[in-house]
């Protein structure tokens, strides 16, 4: 009877052990998709209407690796970026572009997506000087 208990006791030991690792790493991966997206933000904030409306100047798609290792490859994170006019009706609304980042990547069988969005104007902070 105890070594029945001790074993269940064991296998439940190692099955959290799993759980645990499977969950830090689904958070780092989640972490680092959070990373790109905000730098790709980052990198439109700056960019004048004409920038945008180009596509030529930004990239539109990307495949970006992290590595927690440097001898495996890592994840891979496919990437898109679009560029369209804001929803709305407003007078204004011809002077904003919606920016969408979105990514996709692959654990294990699921494949898991994030995305983030802004709104960037014609007179925003890429005409101020600092």
């Amino acid at each position: 009877m105890a070594s029945g208990m001790a074993a269940i006791a064991f296998i439940a030991l190692y099955s959290s052990f799993g759980l645990a690792f499977s969950s830090v790493q689904a958070c780092r991966q989640d972490l680092r998709a959070t990373q790109i997206l905000v730098d790709k933000m980052e990198a439109f904030k700056n960019r004048t209407m004409d920038e945008l409306d180009d596509s030529g100047l930004a990239p539109r798609t990307m495949v970006m690796r992290f590595s927690p290792s440097e001898t495996n490859q890592g994840w891979a994170y496919q990437g898109t970026i679009t560029v369209e006019n804001a929803p709305g009706t407003e007078a204004y609304s011809n002077d904003l572009r919606l920016v969408t980042v979105s990514l996709t990547w692959a654990t294990g069988s699921t494949t898991r997506r994030k995305s983030m969005q802004t709104l960037v104007s014609r007179y925003g902070l890429n005409n101020y000087d600092y």
